[in-house]
This record gives structure tokens, sequence and C-alpha cells, in this order.
């Protein structure tokens, strides 16, 4: 069980450092071209623009595909995140790869899709999922904290002292952070 959690572990950190080199090669690459070109970024497809002297008129049609996988990425990973933890946490037979985890996943994707379809605009929607995102990761953080400590869940492999006051430092400014965000959502409100 434990070399199985390891596997996954480095499955799921290799998939995320993927993730975060393709970002940053994307950003990177288009700043670099559209650097000093007196192209303001008004939105996503700018940086079409950058592929434009390769592409002529297909930039925006690659441009556009590269926007749907941009979102269907993180789609895709939160719900695998998702049946990975539910499978887990609620000892599925079968694990990650059970009929109930896959139909969660498939659920949690469709949600996303089916948001990002409605006539909302996409910063809304990430405005709205970073400050759900922002209240939840509190309690998240504190769970985690919580089982890692569990004997009866993981035996010897508890966390140590040191891991248990980096957690609690994550988790007070979790906290901290989710208090202020609060705040300035009721004083904004309250105007």
């Amino acid at each position: 069980r434990v070399r199985r959690q390891r596997q996954m572990c480095i499955r799921d950190s290799f998939n995320i450092i993927i993730g975060i080199i393709i970002t940053a090669s994307i950003l990177i690459t288009s700043g670099t071209v559209l650097y000093g070109t007196g192209t303001s970024v008004n939105g996503a497809l700018t940086f079409t623009k950058s592929l434009e002297p390769v592409l002529g008129s297909w930039a925006r049609v690659v441009g556009d595909i590269g926007l749907l996988a941009a979102g269907l990425s993180p789609a895709i990973a939160v719900g695998f995140t998702f049946k990975t933890i539910f499978s887990a946490l609620f000892h599925w037979e079968g694990g990650s790869s059970c009929t109930k985890a896959k139909l969660l996943a498939i659920i949690v994707i469709v949600f996303g899709t089916v948001l990002a379809m409605v006539n909302t605009s996409p910063a809304a929607i990430i405005v709205a999922a970073q400050a759900i995102s922002g209240f939840i990761l509190p309690f998240i953080a504190i769970l985690l904290l919580v089982i890692a400590n569990s004997k009866k869940l993981l035996g010897n492999y508890t966390n140590s002292v040191i891991r248990n006051v980096l957690g609690g430092i994550a988790a007070v400014a979790t906290l901290g952070l989710a208090i202020r965000a609060l705040y300035n959502l009721i004083t904004t409100l309250a105007k």
C-alpha cells in the first residue's frame, strides 16, 4: 500500500512539473515574441499573435486549440485528484480505478466544462474558483495535518515534528489569508 502511494506521489509530481514547464514555456515564449511590439495583453488570445509569423491565418485556430487544451488540462487534473482523494478517503474497493471514482472524475470534468460554456466570463470563473479554494484550503490543510498524524491510518509513517511545525505554519497562513479575504469581501459588499 505504501509503495503504491509513493508511486502515485511520484506520478502526480511528474505531471505537475510537466504542467508547470508547459505553462512557463508558453508565457516565456509569448512574452519574448510580444515584448517591445507595443501589444497590450487584453485576453488569452493575444498570445496567438506570437504564432502569426510562423502560422499566418492558422495562428488563431492553433491558439484556440491551445486554450481548449489549457482549459481541459486542469479540469482533468482536478477530476483525477478528486477520484484519487475520495477513493482513498472512503476506502472504495478498487481504489481510484473503481467505477465510483471514475464517475466522480467525469462529474467534476463535466461540471467544470458546463460552467465554462455558460455565458460567464473566464475571469469571473477563475476568480470564483480561487475564492472558493481560498476558503476551503485552511480546512484541507488542517484535515491533512490530522490525517498525517493518525497512527491508526499511517502506522509508523506519521509526520515528524518538523513536518508538523511546517504544516502548522501553512495551516495558520492559509487560515489568515482566508479570514483576510472574507474581511475584504464583507467590507466590499458593505459599501
